[in-house]
């Protein structure tokens, strides 16, 4: 994050310099204008909102001052309501059998039983990639339990620990497996995040999407407007996925539902998904025997 404001700071003062050719301004009536200038350019321009942000809340923490530009903020949260969210799209139930398939051809089952679990669970990435052995809680009923999340949005702002429970037997056959060996404390996943990203998007290319535009939070949007196609259920879809608002959940939904209907996946990719989903598939009956 300072490096990510150092850059937008040093964006700043080059268009103060260059542009407005001025000096720095040396006190905050005169930095909250020239702020104010620097996202009207940055709109215009077709920087990202988060060129704007960074350099705001950069100021002010090398200011060692908190919401102190007014005028910035106000320009800011104009922004922030006339440009659309880019989002990544849901991830469609037959391509996360053809990228799960794919990662268990390539010997990555871990990788391949958290997707699976992200998916089924609703998990942002950060929550995914944070699991512990001794957060999953295994139930009387085999290979179905309960996962334990300390650290979510939700979480750290009303400071009470979230859980979410998987049923599903091919979900919880993989993530037995890629537990086996580990003390309760190890991640399940115990590599970088950058490696966690890096495979996810080579195995997103090997089925013919795009790695760009499917990241890994597309597991949790694909799977929430999965359940709610599988269930009709928006309220069981609202608790599952632990938002807490029934009307942001609404439109969460609705919005995956037509995007699932504009992105129908080609004939090539629809074939690569059968065949790397019978990969899968002979994994998880191999692990039953």
């Amino acid at each position: 994050m300072l490096k990510r404001y150092e850059n937008a700071v040093r964006l700043f003062q080059a268009f103060v310099w260059f542009r407005l050719g001025v000096a720095l301004a040396t006190n905050v009536d005169g930095l909250d204008w020239q702020l104010v200038k620097f996202i009207e350019a940055a709109w215009h321009e077709g920087e990202p909102i988060a060129t704007a942000a960074d350099a705001i809340c950069g100021v002010q923490h090398f200011m060692n001052r908190k919401r102190c530009f007014p005028g910035a903020w106000r320009y800011y949260t104009t922004w922030t309501r006339h440009e659309l969210p880019c989002r990544t799209p849901p991830l469609p139930w037959l391509a996360l059998l053809g990228i799960a398939g794919s990662m268990v051809e390539a010997g990555e089952f871990t990788c391949a039983a958290l997707v699976l679990v992200g998916f089924h669970c609703f998990l942002r990435t950060s929550e995914l990639l944070g699991i512990c052995v001794g957060h999953v809680t295994w139930t009387v009923q085999q290979l179905k339990g309960v996962v334990s999340l300390p650290l979510t949005k939700s979480a750290q702002r009303t400071g009470s620990p979230e859980s979410t429970t998987f049923n599903d037997s091919v979900v919880g056959a993989l993530l037995e497996f890629a537990m086996r060996g580990r003390a309760p404390g190890d991640r399940i996943w115990n590599r970088s995040a950058l490696d966690f990203r890096r495979l996810w998007k080579e195995h997103v290319v090997r089925i013919g999407l795009s790695g760009d535009d499917f990241l890994p939070y597309c597991l949790r949007r694909g799977g929430a407007t999965h359940y709610f196609l599988e269930t009709g259920d928006l309220t069981s879809t609202q608790h599952r996925g632990r938002w807490s608002s029934y009307k942001a959940c609404r439109v969460y939904v609705v919005e995956g539902q037509r995007e699932l209907q504009e992105a129908a996946l080609s004939a090539a990719t629809r074939a690569a998904c059968i065949r790397m989903a019978a990969s899968l598939s002979a994994l998880v009956r191999t692990l039953s025997t």
